[in-house]
């Protein structure tokens, strides 16, 4: 902070002496302005707000310190003033007693005077309106039901507004009519460069002075001015502003036991150690309340000139209060620059930017960070290595080299200290500008091969974790036996494994990233191995393609052949996936030759398998047959039984896209038995819900039911979220086909809310298929129209042929219910194009029907019947039950051709 002397004093420093009455000190404080160069009060002010620790000072409260008639001043300000003027910590001492001599020599007040020594509110005071209504609230219900005080802790980390809130909280409350015999306030010092925490018996010194008690009859023990003070507060509404609380200790004597009184405690340390005290956290401000107070600092004019910049200066400053202010107030300065100027500003220079007139947030930062010991701060820093945005115990532990139970530790106390947040329970954040803040500090203090082994610590604990939450979920080993990683970490709860996923999802792509940038290719590449099948159950493609392509490009640079090829098939797989099939086939032809030359048998196989899946997904089941059937001649050289009933089961699949409904319940159930007999868990789900589906197909509906529950609960036991959409999907198709369509849209709900987001077009697209044709079984044509739209754009996107002959017959479903058989006959026309192209014998078989039901509404019997005989042969071939609603349609006509004869 600069100071008045900086700019020049005029003759010998005055002193104070030992003034008589607090008219005596005021004039003292005259002589020493004077002495100074007699600077305006806006300049007092100014200096005095520049002091990173005591906020904004008004020049309206500098004035009030010189007027005439004070009985008391509030010796923090007297303090920032002294020091405003410049002077030594030692000629600060000598005032500081002499205005304490001229509070003891000041008669008492009368005690009907209103005591109201609030500090003024801060005038760019945004949002909080919430927890503002909050305390409020509390305050008013206390009064109603309370024995004792409403305290509230406002806390939070240095530079969030604790201080302004609680301010502009008392400043409402007594607005609100309340607490309007006496406020008092405190700087308790807890966290200040320059000065010692106030003890409890100088606050209350000054509390029972500010009362009316002269200094004579202030007892010297503690308990007596315990008691003194509250007796003096008895019966008077009276609000208490402790701010700055070091500790619970500092405050327990503070806080008076009536209920007429109200205490407010800031501090940037949890002070859950209070008994009956409401926790009051402040978070950072939302992109609103940040532009809000951009704008009023800066002015609304150049912030809203460019909203998308200002949105972006606000990001910048983390969204943090202070950080956010001292912006506005270098842009406020800086006359030529407009808001794309300071956030260019802010992009380049960091934290290190985020200051103005002397104040910075780095001060700030510093005296949290100084309050740790030197072991908690060793920790903090490494912390900071961690590459995600989310820490936990394990990671923790991991980074700095202890056991879980001590890093969590740790983290509980940055988190009361408010140097880490918490948004759940278990999983520890940092604020950006406190990680940017702390990651300098480790640069600076700590070696970098200190700062190495942490990282690399930590890239093992992540490759062993996994390996063991994805081993205890799917029941299978992940790790590679040569890579060193077989270890089972410590920091583990088996129990919780797919809570653990969970949990860590970004942190696990965020980590093979850096393991591939820090030169740890072979964690990367085995992260992403290891990882894929969790990341495809569960729907999380857009990570595993981030993963799988990280682990493609650090097998590259390692010359790692299996690694690359393994990346290349797991890639493959979520392109197929979400519809990129082209993609897909790229990568697993790549995969295909590498594991061939590799002579890796089983996972030559695998690629096998999945391109089948590929071309079958992309309405080339024929070509998937070929693949599959190839697969399976792998896999059975290979000796795989888990791998030869999946492609059975795969086999099944396609033969029903073709509509040969036995074979597909043939090669589906061979491969289900094998899978079970190779307790392969994983995939029995799956295997159920092809099973199940099949058997809807062709009527079996309470074997289709019973199966496809199996296959719900199976694959929720194996958090395979897409194989419990799959299943829900299935099971309500078995619902619709078995006339119970109010059932089927019930199930639909869960089936879309288990893809809706993942990037699974095909799941997805098929939902909404379904959706479509239910609703229009429970003659909700408008709405199937809808949603059947929707579905055939993206149909259209994914080139998938039986979806778009599914949707297309549908709607020649929903115009013919509706009467229009000129536009029906024109989409099954066009379905019947297309399942011809395509080999899709079920949507050939429906659209000849549908064309037949069309002409029977238009009354062209002999056409009508021509096309429903053809569709009744295809029904019987296949083996499903439409072939007796043909029928019924044909006796129809028979009937009404007899009655035409007659």
């Amino acid at each position: 902070m600069s100071t008045l002397r900086d700019a020049g004093t005029s003759g010998p420093l005055p002193e104070p002496g030992r003034p008589q009455s607090m008219d005596e000190f005021v004039d003292a404080l005259r002589d020493l302005r004077q002495w100074a160069g007699g600077a305006s009060y806006r300049e007092l002010a100014r200096r005095m707000s520049e002091t990173p620790d005591g906020g904004f000072v008004s020049h309206n409260t500098v004035a009030d310190l010189f007027r005439s008639g004070r009985r008391w001043l509030d010796l923090d300000l007297v303090d920032r003033l002294l020091r405003a003027f410049g002077l030594e910590a030692e000629q600060v001492t000598r005032w500081r007693e002499a205005c304490i001599a001229a509070h003891i020599s000041t008669r008492q007040f009368e005690s009907t005077e209103v005591l109201r020594q609030l500090p003024d509110e801060f005038s760019a005071f945004v949002g909080r309106e919430h927890q503002l209504s909050e305390v409020l609230s509390w305050a008013e219900a206390d009064r109603e039901v309370s024995a004792g005080p409403t305290v509230v802790s406002v806390e939070g980390m240095g530079g969030i507004g604790k201080t302004q809130f609680a301010v502009r909280a008392a400043h409402h409350l007594i607005e609100n009519g309340l607490f309007g015999d006496a406020q008092l306030y405190v700087n308790l010092r807890g966290f200040d460069r320059d000065r010692t925490p106030l003890n409890p018996a100088e606050v209350l010194d000054s509390f029972l002075h500010r009362l009316g008690v002269p200094g004579s009859r202030i007892p010297n023990d503690l308990d007596g001015k315990v008691a003194m003070y509250r007796s003096r507060l008895v019966d008077r509404e009276t609000l208490i502003l402790l701010d700055n609380v070091a500790s619970e200790d500092q405050v327990r004597e503070l806080i008076p036991p009536h209920r007429k009184c109200m205490v407010l405690l800031t501090s940037r340390r949890s002070l859950a150690g209070l008994d009956n005290v409401r926790h009051v956290q402040q978070s950072v401000f939302t992109s609103d309340e940040a532009v809000a107070l951009l704008r009023k600092i800066a002015g609304s004019a150049r912030v809203d000139s460019d909203v998308e910049a200002s949105e972006e200066v606000v990001r910048l400053c983390g969204y943090l209060p202070l950080a956010v202010a001292l912006a506005a107030q270098r842009l406020r300065a800086r006359t030529a620059w407009d808001v794309s100027d300071l956030s260019d500003y802010l992009a380049v220079q960091g934290l290190e930017g985020l200051t103005a007139g002397g104040s910075g947030l780095q001060p700030i930062f510093d005296l949290s960070y100084h309050e740790l010991s030197s072991r908690q701060q060793r920790c903090y820093r490494l912390l900071a290595l961690h590459p995600g945005n989310t820490i936990t115990p394990g990671a923790a532990a991991a980074l700095t080299g202890t056991d879980a139970v001590s890093a969590q530790k740790t983290l509980e106390h940055l988190l009361d200290q408010n140097l880490l947040q918490q948004n759940s329970p278990g999983v520890y954040e940092f604020h950006d500008l406190l990680r940017a803040y702390v990651g300098s500090r480790s640069e600076e203090s700590d070696r970098e091969e200190d700062r190495e082994a942490a990282l690399e610590r930590l890239f093992t604990h992540y490759v062993q974790t996994s390996s063991h939450a994805v081993g205890t979920i799917y029941e299978t080993r992940s790790v590679n036996g040569d890579l060193r990683f077989d270890k089972k970490s410590s920091f583990f709860p088996c129990e919780k494994a797919g809570q653990w996923l969970a949990v860590e999802r970004a942190n696990l792509v965020a980590t093979a990233g850096a393991a591939a940038e820090h030169g740890y290719s072979e964690h990367a590449v085995e992260l992403a191995r290891i990882l894929a099948n969790h990341m495809q159950s569960g729907g999380y493609f857009r990570e595993d393609e981030i993963l799988q392509e990280t682990a493609i490009a650090a097998a590259e640079r390692d010359d790692d052949l299996r690694g690359r090829c393994e990346a290349l098939l797991n890639l493959g797989s979520t392109f197929a996936w979400t519809g990129r099939y082209k993609n897909a086939v790229d990568c697993l032809s790549q995969a295909e030759t590498g594991f061939l030359e590799l002579a890796e048998h089983r996972r030559y196989a695998e690629t096998l398998n999945t391109i089948g899946r590929t071309y079958d997904m992309s309405s080339r089941p024929l070509c998937g047959i070929k693949y599959y059937q190839r697969s399976l001649r792998a896999f059975t050289d290979a000796g795989d039984t888990t791998g030869k009933g999946r492609a059975m089961v795969n086999l099944g699949f396609a033969y029903e896209r073709l509509g040969k409904y036995r074979e597909a319940l043939r090669w589906g159930e061979r491969g289900l038995d094998l899978l079970r007999t190779a307790n392969a868990e994983g995939s029995v789900g799956r295997a159920l819900t092809n099973v199940g589906r099949v058997h809807a197909w062709l009527g079996n509906f309470t074997y289709s039911f019973r199966t496809l529950h199996d296959a719900i609960a199976k694959c929720r036991d194996n958090v395979d979220v897409l194989g419990e959409g799959a299943a829900f999907n299935a099971l309500a198709f078995a619902n619709r086909r078995a006339n119970r369509p109010e059932e089927a849209l019930e199930l639909l709900d869960r089936s879309y809310s288990l893809f809706a987001n993942t990037g699974n077009l095909v799941h997805e697209c098929r939902t909404m298929v379904e959706l479509g044709t239910c609703l229009l079984a429970v003659k909700k044509a408008d709405q199937s129209l809808d949603v059947l739209q929707k579905a055939f754009e993206i149909s259209r996107e994914l080139d998938d042929w039986f979806l778009r002959g599914d949707i297309l017959n549908t709607f020649g479903d929903v115009y013919l219910s509706e009467n229009e058989a000129q536009i029906s006959l024109g989409f099954h026309g066009q379905a019947l194009e297309l399942a011809k192209a395509g080999s899709d014998s079920y949507n050939q078989a429906r659209a000849t029907c549908g064309i037949g039901e069309a002409y029977l509404s238009l009354r062209s019997g002999r056409t009508a019947r021509r096309y429903l005989e053809e569709a009744r042969s295809r029904f019987v071939d296949m083996g499903v039950v439409e072939s007796s609603r043909v029928a019924e349609l044909l006796k129809n006509i028979d009937r009404e051709e007899e009655i035409y004869v007659e």
